[in-house]
């Protein structure tokens, strides 16, 4: 629309586009492809064309305009035909509104080049493309913010203008993850009329996706107000502090009946507080549809445990809520691309969702977010640069640490041990040299000291630079074992000799008398990663062991020494302690969570009652605990010797608690299932795999076993 061409007007309303055309005969093929700075939503007909939501996702400032394609030959007929495109910001157009959150600001004006070719019976070939013959007007769509919500308006619809052409060039880059698409819907299982007036709609789970209203008996002109949230305050009113706030949308219908849903924007919440509905208006007005990325779900896991299973569903209700055009932190307060859980939670990643284009696409987006200088940002696509907020006195420790950056490097690497396919190793390739010239020309004696240290740690004595050393160090590991693969020998011994050299460093600097670090946790956690030998390793664990009772049997650790810390503890025997440790209510934790009736996994430890800025109840980067229930309790792990699932190692951690355990997965080379369970005689376990899969099995004598290939 021409009025959007001028820059920053926060309170425009967004732009619809139309063309009409004819086809002479049925359409044989039709394809449509759209590129769009923001959000679109096509109809064709009158009917939705693209069979997704918030397409076609996140592009990189200045970058590459993410582009998709669908088939719309079913929706054409012979005649006269309209095409109909709305648009709205998504993360290219978020305005500074006085009176809404905000996470950042951008103001990239919403616009869509979009073609359709039409391959008709009579042989002839329809060609449509965005040009000023489309028309253009400003719809009911008042605000459509990323974070704080959308608005709905008849009255603000102008008159129908010539459209205005984009008076730039542009390069796209086609999406090569599936869609995101509406994958459930959620009725309210409590409805709370409020002395107010209002409305309390709770749904039970927090999800991520949009609500959906339904008015029967509508004041004409009377606003309806939706306020989502996660939490309820102790006068049992809606409570928008772990999502941002003010957070809402509106809806003005200028009829009796309405039906409406957001199209440019979704939310994370449990809770919905609606003001402005009739009296009249039935209870079922409200829904709840579920969004994620149309992943194929190719794991399930199952037990006799009410914790574990109810522990597994919050892993994945986080990860599904933040499955979106990229792997988000949160759907509500942020809805950013942190690196870090994409490697750290690999595991609960790909066992549950074939994840592997919408992985191979952030591989796409780390290149494109890659500075001249080498660092790769935190955060991609790099939506916000943050140079503004410190951190341990480092003032860019939320853009720049290595533990987040080096998944430019694991990332690649854990995606071909997992499918057998180098192509995102060779794509990286260049890009990790640069990267790990970048973390060497940062380093002071050989070290590194900045960034986020051992992020939402409850001890925080481990020494930053322990943190980000150890995690160059295991870059330049994982680089060593990429130069391998890739054939190129000199690099590998390179990063090798390097590793060797940062490691010695490392044991120089940070341990004292035979104590790593401070002491902490987290400190032995890494000093049991970075053990010389078995010996040293056995050493770590039991001082692990130690410091755990010293800390009254409670976990103190980060995410990013987490996954060590479970290692630790599991290959040393001791995955008895670990599962004491998630069950405790009374300590934060895991167990803390669910007593607390969280039903995703939390972005803190103390769940509810964590501190602004941290207190999001729907993220999944502390999810790593899924991979000790899937690799050490049902015991199912890919060996070290194999890619694409060739082989696996099946040594399950029988635990007291636990009475029978399953878990199905459609690997790579096929269905896997793995199942063990108490009998009057001992355990049984049995293993089915595919012919291709060699199955080691490695469990006591007293356990009976099957294995089975079909």
């Amino acid at each position: 629309h021409p009025d959007w061409l001028a820059p920053e007007q926060p309170d425009l309303p967004l732009p619809e586009l139309r063309y009409t055309f004819e086809l002479t005969a049925a359409p044989v093929r039709a394809r449509l492809a759209l590129a769009v700075e923001g959000v679109a939503t096509v109809d064709i007909g009158g009917t939705p064309a693209l069979g997704s939501a918030l397409d076609p996702g996140y592009g990189t400032p200045g970058g590459p305009v993410p582009a998709i394609v669908r088939d719309v030959t079913s929706l054409l007929r012979p005649g006269a035909n309209e095409i109909a495109i709305r648009l709205g910001g998504g993360v290219s157009w978020v305005p500074r509104l006085a009176d809404r959150y905000t996470k950042f600001t951008s103001y990239r004006q919403p616009w869509v080049a979009a073609r359709l070719l039409v391959e008709t019976a009579d042989h002839r070939t329809v060609d449509v493309v965005t040009d000023s013959t489309w028309e253009a007007r400003l719809g009911p769509t008042v605000v459509a913010h990323w974070y704080a919500g959308e608005g709905w308006a008849e009255d603000t619809v102008t008159p129908w203008t010539r459209a205005a052409p984009i008076p730039r060039p542009f390069t796209i880059r086609w999406r090569a993850a599936p869609p995101i698409r509406v994958v459930d819907r959620l009725t309210p299982a409590t409805v709370t009329h409020r002395a107010d007036g209002s409305r309390l709609f709770d749904f039970r789970v927090n999800a991520a996706g949009r609500p959906v209203l339904t008015l029967s008996a509508a004041q004409p002109g009377q606003a309806v107000t939706l306020r989502p949230a996660e939490l309820l305050d102790a006068d049992g009113a809606i409570s928008q502090t772990s999502t941002g706030t003010p957070i809402r949308d509106r809806v003005t219908p200028a009829g009796t009946a309405a039906a409406w849903h957001p199209s440019f924007v979704y939310h994370g919440a449990r809770y919905w507080e609606v003001s402005g509905l009739s009296p009249q208006e039935p209870d079922t007005a409200l829904a709840f549809e579920v969004m994620r990325t149309d992943n194929t779900r190719v794991g399930a896991l199952r037990s006799s445990d009410p914790f574990v299973n109810r522990l597994h569903s919050m892993i994945d209700r986080a990860i599904q809520s933040n499955m979106y055009s990229v792997f988000t932190d949160c759907p509500h307060r942020e809805k950013l691309g942190w690196l870090e859980q994409d490697y750290l939670c690999f595991e609960p990643l790909v066992r549950g969702y074939d994840v592997a284009a919408h992985l191979r696409e952030t591989v796409d987006l780390m290149l494109e977010a890659q500075a001249a200088d080498g660092m790769v940002p935190s955060t991609v696509p790099e939506l916000v640069v943050f140079d503004y907020d410190k951190h341990k006195d480092d003032q860019t420790a939320f853009r720049d640490d290595p533990n987040w950056g080096r998944a430019l490097i694991e990332v690649p690497w854990r995606l071909y041990r997992h499918t057998g396919d180098p192509a995102a190793l060779r794509r990286a390739w260049p890009a990790v040299g640069r990267y790990l010239d970048y973390l060497r020309g940062r380093s002071v004696d050989g070290l590194l000291d900045h960034g986020l240290g051992d992020w939402i740690e409850l001890d925080d004595t481990t020494p930053r630079g322990l943190v980000a050393s150890a995690g160059w160090w295991e870059s330049l590991l994982t680089a060593a074992s990429t130069a391998r693969v890739l054939g190129d020998s000199d690099a590998s011994r390179r990063y090798e000799e390097e590793a060797r050299s940062v490691r010695s460093r490392i044991v120089d600097a940070y341990v004292r008398g035979g104590r790593w670090g401070s002491g902490s946790q987290a400190s032995w956690a890494f000093g049991w990663l970075l053990a010389a030998d078995g010996d040293a390793r056995r050493a770590a664990a039991d001082a692990l062991v130690a410091r755990i009772a010293t800390d009254g049997g409670a976990l103190t650790v980060g995410e990013n020494s987490l996954p060590h810390f479970l290692r630790a503890l599991s290959e040393s025997g001791r995955s008895d302690l670990i599962d004491r440790l998630i069950r405790r209510v009374d300590a934060p934790g895991y167990g803390h969570q669910v007593a607390s009736g969280a039903t995703a996994l939390t972005e803190s430890w103390t769940g509810p009652r964590a501190p602004q800025g941290q207190a999001s109840q729907n993220h999944f980067m502390l999810g790593v605990i899924g991979e000790w229930l899937l690799g050490d309790v049902v015991g199912l792990r890919q060996r070290n010797d194999s890619v694409g699932w060739a082989r696996v190692k099946v040594a399950p951690t029988f635990l007291g608690s636990v009475d029978w355990i399953e878990e199905t997965f459609l690997s790579p080379r096929g269905r896997i299932t793995v199942a063990w369970r108490r009998t009057d005689s001992g355990i049984a376990l049995d293993v089915t795999a595919p012919p291709t899969v060699e199955v080691e099995v490695d469990v006591p004598d007293y356990v009976v076993h099957e294995v089975r290939h079909c």
